[in-house]
């Protein structure tokens, strides 16, 4: 048997109408995730001034707000900017256990 990493990383980022901290936040996401898991992640943007009632359904009460939801379990991470500060709070693998794991298992 072997060892297999999650392929997808699915993550919702919650913004404000394109603010300077929320495209600050954007920006570092996708860094981040190119970093450290390439290729196997999907990124939702709800901007909460277009989605109040997404906001709502979800409890958001600051933004910026990103919750992860695949891999479980579900996690949130409040006021990340940076993309080293999301790599921990989502922890993501080591950078190249994915390529690695993947031509392991090949």
């Amino acid at each position: 048997m072997t060892s297999r990493v999650k392929k997808d990383w699915q993550l919702r980022l919650y913004i404000a109408d394109e603010s300077g901290l929320s495209r600050v936040a954007l920006q570092s996401l996708k860094e981040a995730c190119e970093k450290y898991v390439q290729g196997h992640y999907q990124i939702e943007v709800v901007d909460i001034e277009k989605q109040p009632d997404r906001a709502n359904d979800d409890d958001i009460i600051a933004i910026p707000t990103l919750v992860r939801l695949e891999p479980g379990p579900k996690r949130r991470v409040v006021g990340a900017t940076d993309v080293e500060s999301f790599a921990v709070a989502l922890g993501f693998p080591p950078l190249g256990a994915i390529g690695t794991r993947e031509r392991e298992s090949a």
